[in-house]
C-alpha cells in the first residue's frame, strides 16, 4: 500500500497486532539492518515467535520482562517477543551498573530478563540480587540469530487488547532515582499515531535510521515501533558516531532519520565526511530532547535540503507538539499540538490562566 503520506490514526489496538500485520504484509522485504547483518520481516516474525514461545513457557503473561540490550537486531526481537507473550516490557539502560539497576529492578519486579550474549555487563549480578531466576541471553546456542530465524515456533495466542499493559519506561533521575512510567497498548499506539501524524510515512516505501537508545522513549518509538507500522527497513546504529551515521545514510538511502537532540545534528555538521556525503534521499529529520540554536537549524537545511522538524514530548505524555513535514514548520518553535492534545498557557507568577 505504498503511496503519498497522509495524516492518519492507526488501525491497530495494540503493538502486537501491528507487528504481525507487518510480518504478513511485508514478509520477504528487509526489516532490520545492523552493520553487515540484515533480516527480512518474515525472519523477524519467526525470531519473535521463537523467543515469545520461550517466554510463554516461563509464564510471563501479565508479568513484566526486563530488556537490557543495546541497539541491535536482538533488542528489537526481545521487545516484540515480550509483548507477544503478553508481558509488559521494562526497558532498562544496558550501560547501567548493578547498583543503578538495583532500585529499578526492585520497583519493576520483572519475571524474566532478556540480555544479549557478550553484552550482559552487570545484568547477571543485578538479576541474582533481585531473585530473578530467568536470565535469557539472545545471541548464543538456540537463541542465536541464525537459529531464531530458522525456528518454526507458532505465534503466541495470549489474549492482548488495548488495555493490556505494554511498557514500563524510566524517566528523570537527575535529582534522584528514575521514576517508572507505565503505558497500556492503547496509549502506546497513540504515541505512534502522534508521530505518524506529524511526520507521515509512505507505507512500504521508507528507509529508517535510528541512533537513539531503545531504552529511551524516542529510540523505542523511532527505532522499534514506528518503522514496523511503516513496514519499511530500519538501519540500526549501535552507538552514535557521526561518520558511521553519514556512511549508513548514504549506503542505504535513508529517508527517515530519527535525529533527536541538537547534539546529534551538531556532531553530523562537524564531521569531515559531511561535505562529500550524498544525503539526497533524506526527507524527514525530526528533532527533540533539547533546544536547537537557529544556526544549527539553518546550517542543516542549507546542507541537507530538508529542515529539522522540532517536537516536544515526554516519557509520561508522549508526543505533545511537533512541526509538521508539510512545509508549515517554524524555526525556533516546537510546533503545534497534535490531535487529542489540549494546551494551556499560564502565568507562572500567579498560576493564573491567561490563555486556553
Amino acid at each position: 500500500m505504498a503511496g503519498d503520506p497522509a495524516h492518519r490514526r492507526l488501525p491497530f489496538a495494540d503493538a502486537v497486532s501491528m507487528f504481525w500485520h507487518a510480518m504478513d504484509e511485508a514478509g520477504p522485504r528487509t526489516a532490520l539492518i545492523d552493520g553487515d547483518r540484515r533480516i527480512s520481516y518474515a525472519d523477524y516474525g519467526r525470531a519473535v515467535a521463537a523467543v515469545a514461545q520461550r517466554l510463554t513457557h516461563i509464564g510471563v503473561a501479565g508479568e513484566r520482562v526486563a530488556v537490557l540490550i543495546p541497539n541491535s537486531i536482538e533488542a528489537n526481537i526481545a521487545i516484540y517477543a515480550a509483548l507477544a507473550a503478553g508481558a509488559q516490557v521494562t526497558m532498562l539502560n544496558p550501560a547501567y551498573t548493578a547498583s543503578e539497576l538495583a532500585p529499578l529492578l526492585a520497583s519493576s519486579t520483572p519475571r524474566a530478563m532478556l540480555v544479549r550474549a557478550g553484552f550482559e555487563q552487570h545484568a547477571p549480578a543485578a538479576a541474582r540480587a533481585q531473585g530473578i531466576e530467568d536470565l535469557i541471553a539472545l545471541g548464543e546456542g538456540d537463541l542465536a540469530l541464525e537459529a531464531l530465524v530458522a525456528a518454526e515456533a507458532p505465534r503466541p495466542t495470549v489474549p492482548i487488547d488495548a488495555e493490556t499493559m505494554a511498557t514500563l519506561m524510566f524517566t528523570g533521575g537527575t535529582t534522584g532515582i528514575p521514576k517508572g512510567v507505565e503505558r497500556p497498548h492503547r496509549t502506546l499506539m497513540n504515541m505512534v499515531a502522534g508521530m505518524e501524524e506529524a511526520w507521515p510515512t509512505r507505507l512500504d516505501d521508507e528507509m529508517w535510521l535510528n541512533v537513539a537508545p531503545t531504552s529511551h522513549v524516542w529510540g523505542f518509538l523511532m527505532g522499534c515501533m514506528n518503522p514496523v507500522y511503516s513496514r519499511s527497513p530500519l538501519v540500526i546504529i549501535p552507538r552514535f558516531h557521526p561518520d558511521l551515521v553519514l556512511e549508513a545514510v548514504e549506503r542505504n538511502g535513508v529517508t527517515v532519520f530519527s535525529g533527536g537532540p541538537a547534539a546529534i545534528y551538531v556532531g553530523l555538521l562537524a564531521s569531515d565526511r559531511l561535505a562529500a556525503a550524498d544525503l539526497s534521499t533524506m526527507r524527514v529529520c525530526p528533532g527533540g530532547g533539547s533546544s536547537f540554536l537557529l544556526e544549527t537549524l539553518k546550517a542543516w537545511e542549507q546542507r541537507v535540503g530538508v529542515p529539522i522538524l522540532e517536537a516536544f514530548g515526554s516519557t509520561e505524555a508522549g508526543p505533545i507538539t511537533a512541526n509538521p513535514v508539510d512545509g508549515t514548520h517554524r524555526f525556533g518553535t516546537v510546533g503545534r499540538p497534535l490531535t487529542g492534545i489540549e494546551l494551556q498557557v499560564v502565568d507562572l507568577a500567579d498560576q493564573e490562566k491567561i490563555l486556553a
